[in-house]
């Protein structure tokens, strides 16, 4: 018999990543205002936005907050460098803040547990199962803890 199980937590237990795709949507939007018609491609900004971003997971590793932010904010300046544009603070601060949003737990009102994930971990706690949970992350992971409830199983 099974007596342990681990599972992890975001995109497994509930939806993560469609909290940075809206960031991701609401900052090319923002920046897409900004910069006009001398804006790259879309592609092209979404591309240099990832590759700072698996840069700052090689640096700073996947589960700290801010370094998605930071890729994003990183794109704005690399394309201001290329447009010859100087960089404005208060578009920084904006996407910044745009880039923070998935890490608010307020972002997951009105989401549940994905289908059939009660039921799971019912079940298994029935049949004498030890649950744990990984996850990377910092603090605000113990905010997804509480805010859907976990710590019953």
């Amino acid at each position: 018999m099974i007596e342990e199980i681990l599972f992890d937590m975001d995109n497994t237990l509930f939806l993560t990543n469609i909290h940075y795709d809206k960031a991701m949507i609401e900052s090319l939007q923002f920046m897409s205002n900004y910069f006009g018609n001398k804006l790259p491609s879309l592609e092209y900004v979404l591309s240099k936005q990832r590759e700072f971003d698996f840069e700052f997971h090689k640096k700073y590793g996947y589960g700290i907050k801010g370094r998605f932010s930071s890729s994003i904010v990183k794109t704005y300046e690399e394309i201001s460098k290329e447009l010859k544009i100087s960089i404005d603070e208060t578009v920084r601060e904006v996407l910044s803040e745009i880039g923070e949003k998935p890490f608010d737990i307020n972002c997951y009102n009105g989401q549940d547990l994905m289908p059939g994930v009660e039921e799971t971990l019912d079940f298994l706690m029935q049949q004498g199962c030890k649950l744990k949970l990984y996850t990377k992350g910092t603090n605000y992971q113990y905010e997804k803890v509480e805010f859907f409830n976990l710590y019953r199983w």
